[in-house]
């Protein structure tokens, strides 16, 4: 529901919606041999939307309340990447660092209303984002695929921690192709898992996020029927039903968890049709 502050309507709108500012980037990109470099720079803004304005009830499972006083927020930003890339191995690393005038946020606070929803106001501090993704993948024997991933974001406003910053994940991916087992053709075995880091620096009157390890298996194959060529997938995720909340989840204010173990099938049949045959 998004109602308008009454002090809102007493003013001007070419007082309260007057926004403006200036964006652009530059950037480089190099190739050396088989490395890519990537390096951009780059500064932006964007203005308060209607629902950081104005909005005043009930927002999924929260209250949330806009705020009458935010100002355009702009940025001064880089980021440098490095990419090596070469038949059975790659390689990505990227870095950001990204300073925010005013940003805007959404922040928890003390109160609550009747029913005992948590109040949530936007809110406005200089903050600085900054961090980086590294990952890799191989082949270490032919139809072995490795792929591995850890990310990482760092923040600092004026007022402390921001509040929904992710958390630092590692992830992995093991995919073995079977190739052809009797009718059953390009099958292909994936194991995943997913680690988030445990994360104390937070918003305040925002909870720590625990860590928590989550696996997923999938098989994926190709039957043939008639003249078409079937594709199934069959998937398990969260296999060992692990009871966790992740950092950026909305269940949690309604007391629920996020979703636990579950299995997926999923068939692919392609269909043509000759709409020029009479």
């Amino acid at each position: 529901m998004h109602i308008l502050d009454d002090d809102f309507l007493g003013k001007s709108l070419d007082t309260v919606l007057k926004y403006n500012n200036l964006s652009g980037s530059i950037g480089l990109a190099v190739k050396l041999n088989d490395f890519r470099i990537k390096i951009n720079l780059a500064n932006g803004f964007r203005t308060p939307n209607i629902p950081e304005l104005t909005q005043n009830g009930l927002h999924g499972s929260r209250y949330e309340q806009g705020n009458m006083s935010l100002r355009t927020q702009d940025n001064y930003e880089g980021d440098f990447s490095v990419h090596y890339h070469i038949k059975r191995f790659m390689f990505d690393f990227t870095t950001f660092y990204n300073k925010i005038n005013n940003y805007i946020y959404l922040a928890q606070t003390p109160d609550t209303v009747s029913d005992g929803l948590k109040i949530y106001r936007y809110e406005q501090a200089n903050a600085i984002l900054y961090g980086f993704e590294v990952g890799s993948e191989f082949k270490p024997v032919k139809n072995l695929d490795v792929k591995i991933q850890f990310s990482m974001i760092k923040d600092t406003t004026d007022n402390g921690y921001l509040p929904l910053i992710p958390q630092n994940k590692l992830k992995s991916q093991l995919a073995y192709n079977f190739g052809k087992i009797w009718k059953i053709q390009d099958l292909t075995l994936f194991v995943s898992n997913s680690y988030a880091f445990a994360r104390n620096d937070v918003g305040m009157f925002e909870q720590p996020a625990k860590a928590y390890d989550l696996t997923n298996i999938s098989l994926k194959f190709v039957v043939p029927f008639g003249k078409y060529e079937t594709d199934w997938s069959l998937s398990c995720t969260n296999v060992f039903n692990t009871v966790y909340n992740d950092k950026l989840s909305t269940l949690q204010d309604a007391g629920f968890y996020d979703i636990g173990r579950s299995f997926n099938v999923g068939l692919y049949i392609p269909l043509s049709f000759d709409l020029e045959k009479k």
